[in-house]
C-alpha cells in the first residue's frame, strides 16, 4: 500500500514483509505516556505479539506474578437491575457481547442511569469485588462477558 506524502506516492521496501529491516523512514504508531509518544513494542522478531502489562496505579503488575484473569460468566442482562456474583478482584472486566446497550452501575442503576456500554464495548472497573457492580439493559436483553483480575 503506498504512503502518500505531499504529491508523491512512496512505497517502503519492507512494507508487507514480516521480519524485514526497518526502513530509514516509517510511520510510527505509539501511545502518549503523559510526556512523550512511546512506540508500541512487540515480543520479538519471531513472535510479533503486542507487549502489554496490567497496571496497579503506576506500577506494572504482569500476569504470572500472583495475578490471573478469570472469566466468571457470560450473562444475559435484562431490564431488571442485577448484582454481579461475588468474586474477589483487583479489577472487573465487562464486555458487551450482545447487540443492545447495557448500563453498568450500582444499586440505583436505571435505563438512563449508570455507565452505558454499547454493543462490542469493554470497560474495566478497579474494585475489590465484582458484587459491587450491577447491570441492566436500557430495553430488551443483551449478553455480557464478565472476567476478574485477581
Amino acid at each position: 500500500m503506498p504512503f502518500k506524502t505531499g504529491s508523491k506516492d512512496v512505497t517502503f521496501a519492507s512494507e508487507g514483509t514480516i521480519g524485514a529491516a526497518t526502513p530509514s523512514k516509517a510511520l510510527l504508531i505509539g501511545a502518549d505516556d503523559g510526556t512523550n509518544i512511546r512506540a508500541l513494542l512487540v515480543e520479538d522478531s519471531t513472535n510479533i505479539n503486542l507487549r502489554m502489562a496490567l497496571f496497579d496505579g503506576a506500577n506494572a503488575s504482569p500476569l504470572g506474578a500472583g495475578n490471573s484473569i478469570v472469566t466468571i460468566a457470560d450473562i444475559t442482562s435484562t431490564v431488571t437491575n442485577t448484582q454481579l456474583a461475588s468474586n474477589s478482584a483487583k479489577e472487573v472486566i465487562i464486555k458487551n457481547t450482545g447487540s443492545n446497550t447495557v448500563r453498568i452501575g450500582d444499586t440505583n442503576n436505571t435505563a438512563t442511569r449508570g455507565y452505558p456500554l454499547g454493543a462490542g464495548a469493554t470497560i474495566v472497573f478497579s474494585v475489590n469485588n465484582s458484587n459491587l457492580l450491577f447491570h441492566r439493559t436500557e430495553s430488551s436483553t443483551t449478553t455480557i462477558s464478565v472476567s476478574v483480575i485477581k
